[in-house]
């Protein structure tokens, strides 16, 4: 990532090599008033600057792997001292550091040359074995994804060779299946939950990429997916259970109804209900085998599972997935009505009743999960739970919701047949591909627009990846 600075080397490696210990070699203020660097202590592989200057203007640091400073961070005006970060370095390499400050006059003072050693990544994080890649595809950015073990999940970035360059641990015994960028641009925004599903633990995270204050909203009854709103309150999916009479029995069903709340709230705050599913889909019955299950934590019938809560700042309205009803739907925020609903009729009307769509013998949506769409589109990733045979598969799908008609404009299914039967992702990246998430096998693949691999992320076995979000720029998350 290059933001057009000059970046200066003196053409070697050498320079003492010598540290204290700690991996740093300290090149010195140089012509700075004073100048320190560390490895934060709590992101490994982020550099901590703090540097002071006689003559205000424009401060940056350039850096690079085997001495050679051919990256550099934004420019940021100062007038006497400045305190800010380096993103972006693998974690365990070793990377030469030179702060430069750009005077009013146009003089540029330079630091001398530090040496720093990214720290290590956590042990129980596993690699990623890039097996495609295509040169010819995008370079650079980063990608942002969710990583469920066991006993944890982690929020994690990659660089484009897959290197882990920033982590965060959530905590034992949490399930994090959804990461989110910040509306400011400075933070992830993570939804927690119990691993076991037992316990109601629902809770969304704002934690800062480089310093700052993690910000914890507790979401009663959370599951599954939330979002920031326009308003700066959090939304979330939260379960609702309702009562069924089925030949006599009074029969409990989980499904979901969407909260909202200010942000930093705690269990003593009391949420605003914003929908209500339960007002428009068909009444509750067994749809499914899926739908027999009954839940631990709720003891109803998993009846919606709903999955998925995008937001869509153009129309102001959000996509609702209620996966085990295989339908994707849309909402006007402002207002909770229902514009359209894929999956349920040909003609996107809610209106028109609600027989499932079929194309050649099977549903056009089979337990869907997604994290892109807005009125006009929807990326989904389909877990196929009920194809013969059994295969997972991505579709993209054009809406126009004037004329309530859809199109099929992109669609694969892995040629191994490859079935994932919980989550799965698939976001679109800024030069027309296709980057999509298969879970339970650890897999992250980039598709070109005609279906063909131009890049593939594979982690070991016993990890399952989340969530993908796509950044050009750790500086500002919200840049694209």
């Amino acid at each position: 990532m290059d933001h057009g600075a000059d970046g200066r080397d003196d053409g070697t490696d050498s320079g003492a090599d010598d540290d204290d210990g700690d991996g740093i070699v300290d090149g010195g203020p140089g012509d700075l008033a004073s100048l320190t660097m560390a490895l934060d202590e709590e992101f490994p592989s982020v550099i901590d600057v703090s540097l002071t200057t006689d003559r205000p203007g424009e401060a940056w640091l350039t850096y690079g792997l085997d001495g050679v400073m051919d990256q550099s961070t934004p420019r940021w005006t100062v007038d006497e001292a400045l305190d800010t970060s380096v993103l972006g370095l693998k974690a365990a390499r070793r990377y030469t550091v030179q702060a430069h400050v750009e005077t009013a006059d146009g003089d540029v003072l330079d630091s001398g040359v530090w040496k720093l050693t990214m720290g290590r990544r956590d042990g129980v994080l596993p690699a990623f074995d890039q097996t495609v890649d295509d040169p010819a595809r995008q370079e650079g950015g980063f990608l942002l994804v969710t990583l469920m073990q066991a006993d944890r999940s982690w929020i994690v970035a990659l660089d484009h060779d897959g290197d882990y360059v920033w982590w965060h641990n959530a905590g034992e015994g949490r399930v994090v299946p959804t990461v989110k960028v910040s509306a400011d641009g400075a933070s992830v925004l993570y939804g927690s939950y119990d691993n076991g599903q037992l316990e109601d633990l629902g809770e969304v995270v704002r934690q800062p990429i480089a310093g700052g204050e993690q910000v914890r909203t507790r979401t009663v009854m959370a599951h599954h997916d939330f979002f920031e709103g326009p308003d700066g309150l959090i939304y979330w999916l939260a379960y609702e259970n309702r009562d069924v009479d089925i030949d006599g029995v009074a029969t409990t069903f989980t499904g979901d109804v969407v909260l909202r709340i200010h942000e930093g709230a705690d269990d003593d705050a009391s949420p605003t209900l914003v929908w209500d599913p339960f007002t428009v889909l068909p009444e509750p019955s067994i749809s499914c085998s899926h739908v027999e299950e009954v839940m631990p934590s709720t003891r109803g019938h998993d009846w919606t599972h709903g999955n998925s809560l995008i937001y869509d700042p153009d129309s102001d309205g959000f996509v609702y997935v209620p996966r085990h009803l295989d339908r994707v739907m849309f909402v006007d925020r402002g207002r909770g009505e229902l514009r359209w609903v894929l999956g349920a009729d040909g003609t996107l009307d809610p209106a028109e009743g609600q027989e499932d769509v079929v194309v050649d013998g099977e549903p056009l949506v089979d337990h869907p999960h997604l994290s892109v769409g807005d009125e006009g589109m929807v990326a989904v990733f389909d877990n196929g739970d009920h194809r013969d045979p059994q295969a997972s598969s991505v579709s993209v799908f054009e809406i126009d919701a004037g004329s309530q008609t859809w199109e099929r404009t992109f669609h694969y299914t892995d040629p191994e047949g490859r079935f994932v039967p919980i989550l799965g992702d698939i976001v679109d990246l800024p030069d027309g591909d296709w980057l999509t998430s298969w879970t339970n096998s650890g897999l992250i693949v980039e598709l070109s627009p005609d279906g063909q691999v131009v890049r593939q992320l594979e982690a070991a076995v016993g990890t399952g990846t989340g969530r993908i979000v796509w950044v050009s720029d750790l500086y500002d998350l919200s840049a694209d």
